[in-house]
C-alpha cells in the first residue's frame, strides 16, 4: 500500500479509496480537455493546471498517467530540482511502512499551492500483493468543491501549517493568492485552452480501472467511466485526428544530472544529451545562454541553498515531468517516427524573477509536434532513440509491475529476462 501526502513533500497523511460511477455519456468523452497546463497567473507560480470544464464537488479531476517511487534520500530527489516537485508517502514493504518519494506525470507535480485548495490527492485501488496479484494502485486528484471552467486547480503544500514550512525550507516567499485572481476568463481562457490542451492520451484506460482498481475500492466519488479511453495506453496515443505540424502537447520539463537519474525508475523516461539531434542540442545551448537552463543542486554542503551546478551539456538530462511526453514510444527512426520534440523556453525563470529565492526551476518546455497526419488512436512514435540499457529498462518495468500500472509492450521482455551488471 502507499499512503500519500496532500503536498509536495511529506507533512500530513491520508488515504481515500474511491468508486467509479458509470453513466451513458458519449463514447468519445475521453478525447475532450478536462484539464490543461498553462502559464499561471500566480506571482512566481510558473505553470499551473486549469479546469477545462465544470466539475462537481467530489468528482475525479485527474488520474495520473504514470508514477514511480524512489528512496526518500535518493540524490535524484534530495539534491535535484525534483525536490521542489515530488510527493512524499509511505509504502508497505514486507512488514512495515517505508518512506518513499513519488515522481508523478500528468499535471500532478505542477499544481500550485493555496491555503484553501480546491482539489485533494487520493489513491485509487491498491498495489498488487501475494493475495491480490491483479490489483492496481493508481493516483490522482478529486475536487473538494464545485469548480468552474477556467479556475486554477490548487493543492496545499502543508495542511497543518498552510505550507509555511515547505516554502521556508526552499527559501521561497509564500504568496497566498485568492482563487478568483488566478482564474482565466473569456478570451484568455479560450485561447489558452486551445493552445495548451493536450491532444495526447496515456496511462490507465477502462480495463485497468474496471478490472484492477474498482474491485479494491471501498469509498465513493463521482466519475464518468467514459472519460477513460476504451483501452489502457502505457504508450501514448493521439486523442483526435491531426495534420502534420500540429502541436500535440506543450508541457514544462525539468533539468537533472545524468549521475542522479541513471539506474532510477525515472531514467528511461529522460532525454539524454546524446539522444538529442543537432537542432535540439543547439536549442538547449541557446536556452542555457538566455538563463532558462540551470542544473539545480542543494545539499548539506550548500547549506541547502539551491545553486546552479551546471558543468557541461553531456551531464544534462531533460526529464519530461509534466503531461504525457515521457510516455511516447521512442523509435529513433525518422521514417518510422510520426512526431518530434521542440525544446523551448517555458517562461518559468522570468515568472519567478521576483519570487524570493531567485529564478524558477522549470525553465524549459517541450513541444511535441506531429510530423505526419495522424488519426485518433494512433500510437505516437518519437524520432528520438532510447539509449536506456537493459538494466535501466528492467528497473522501470519492475517498478510499474510493483504498482500494478499498465506496462508498455517493449518493457515486458525485461520482466522475463535476467539482466546482469555486465550489461550496465
Amino acid at each position: 500500500h502507499i499512503i500519500l501526502t496532500t503536498m509536495k513533500g511529506l507533512r500530513s497523511l491520508f488515504f481515500i479509496p474511491l468508486f467509479s460511477q458509470k453513466t451513458n455519456a458519449q463514447e468519445d468523452l475521453w478525447k475532450t480537455c478536462d484539464t490543461f497546463l498553462a502559464p499561471s497567473s500566480v506571482k512566481g507560480g510558473g505553470w499551473g493546471a486549469y479546469a477545462g470544464r465544470n466539475f462537481e464537488a467530489n468528482e475525479i479531476v485527474e488520474i495520473a498517467p504514470r508514477h514511480t517511487y524512489h528512496p526518500n534520500d535518493d540524490p535524484l530527489i534530495d539534491n535535484s530540482v525534483l525536490n521542489d516537485y515530488y510527493y512524499g508517502g509511505l509504502r508497505f514493504v514486507e512488514t512495515q511502512y517505508v518512506l518513499k518519494a513519488a515522481v508523478v506525470l500528468g499535471n500532478v507535480m505542477f499544481y500550485n499551492h493555496n491555503p484553501d485548495p480546491n482539489i485533494k490527492w487520493v489513491r485509487f485501488g491498491k498495489e498488487p500483493s501475494e493475495d491480490e496479484t491483479n490489483a492496481s494502485g493508481i493516483h490522482g486528484f478529486v475536487t473538494k468543491r464545485s469548480i468552474e471552467a477556467g479556475e486554477e486547480l490548487f493543492i496545499t503544500y502543508g495542511e497543518d501549517d498552510g505550507g509555511e514550512l515547505w516554502f521556508q525550507d526552499r527559501r521561497l516567499e509564500l504568496v497566498d493568492v485568492p482563487a478568483y485572481e488566478s482564474r482565466k476568463n473569456g478570451t484568455v481562457y479560450e485561447k489558452d485552452k486551445d493552445k495548451y490542451c493536450s491532444k495526447v492520451y496515456a496511462g490507465v484506460g477502462r480495463p485497468t480501472w474496471e478490472n484492477r482498481v474498482l474491485p479494491n475500492e471501498v469509498g465513493s466519488c463521482k466519475h464518468n467511466i467514459q472519460r477513460l479511453a476504451p483501452s489502457d495506453h502505457p504508450s501514448a496515443i493521439t486523442k483526435v485526428d491531426v495534420t502534420a505540424g500540429t502541436v500535440l502537447e506543450m508541457s514544462p520539463a525539468l533539468i537533472v544530472s545524468l549521475p542522479q537519474i541513471f539506474m532510477s525508475p525515472a531514467g528511461p523516461m529522460g532525454l539524454y544529451w546524446d539522444e538529442l539531434d543537432e537542432t535540439q542540442q543547439q536549442d538547449l545551448k541557446d536556452l542555457r545562454a538566455s538563463g532558462d537552463v540551470r542544473l539545480q543542486f542543494q545539499a548539506f554542503s550548500t547549506d541547502w541553498d539551491r545553486i546552479d551546478k551546471f558543468r557541461n551539456f553531456e551531464d544534462v538530462v531533460i526529464f519530461p515531468a509534466a503531461g504525457n511526453i515521457a510516455m511516447v514510444e521512442r523509435v529513433g527512426n525518422i521514417s518510422e517516427a510520426n512526431c518530434m520534440i521542440k525544446v523551448t523556453s517555458s517562461g518559468s525563470m522570468h515568472s519567478h524573477a521576483n519570487h524570493g529565492g531567485g529564478g524558477g526551476s522549470a525553465g524549459i518546455a517541450l513541444k511535441l509536434v506531429a510530423t505526419k497526419n495522424l488519426k485518433s488512436g494512433d500510437r505516437l512514435k518519437l524520432n528520438i532513440p532510447s539509449n536506456a540499457s537493459p538494466s535501466e529498462n528492467k528497473v522501470l518495468a519492475e517498478e510499474l509491475e510493483r504498482c500494478g500500472q499498465p506496462l508498455p509492450s517493449f518493457l515486458e521482455v525485461f520482466l522475463r529476462s535476467p539482466v546482469g551488471n555486465d550489461e550496465l
